[in-house]
């Protein structure tokens, strides 16, 4: 499920 690990205007990015 995608989640937004980060602040904006930084993507979200799932790491391994």
């Amino acid at each position: 499920m995608p989640v937004n690990h980060h602040p904006a205007p930084y993507p979200c990015v799932h790491d391994p």
